[in-house]
């Protein structure tokens, strides 16, 4: 089972994960995630236009900020689990979901974008 300072690591590490994502998916849905080197969704066809970068991130906003409450799953796992097979399971659960609806997310988002601008 997961305890002292290796739990502790997995929990700063896991929220902090989530928090950036939140804030990323709260800036794009804002479009005031500007076009960076760090965050975002850096792709070679989001780095092409400032617009496609704003409208991409618009459009996947949703997305990155269930991909940040889906992360705090594992911090949650981590902390409530009762045996290192429940932590495991959990943390495992909640970042598998958050990869996926980030990604989903990201993909749907290009798609929209390229096909609007044709």
């Amino acid at each position: 089972m997961l305890e002292g300072a290796a739990l502790w690591w997995l929990v700063f590490v896991t929220t902090a994960a989530a928090g950036l994502v939140l804030a990323t998916g709260h800036l794009g849905r804002r479009r005031k995630l500007a076009p960076n080197p760090f965050m975002g969704l850096r792709t070679r066809f989001t780095r092409s236009d400032d617009e496609v970068w704003y409208e991409v991130h618009y459009r996947a906003a949703p997305w990155a900020l269930a991909s940040g409450v889906a992360m705090l799953g594992a911090p949650a796992a981590a902390v409530l689990g009762p045996s290192a097979a429940v932590q495991a399971a959990g943390i495992l659960a909640a970042t598998l979901l958050s990869v996926t609806l980030l990604s989903a997310g990201s993909a749907i988002a290009s798609r929209q974008v390229r096909a609007r601008a044709r």
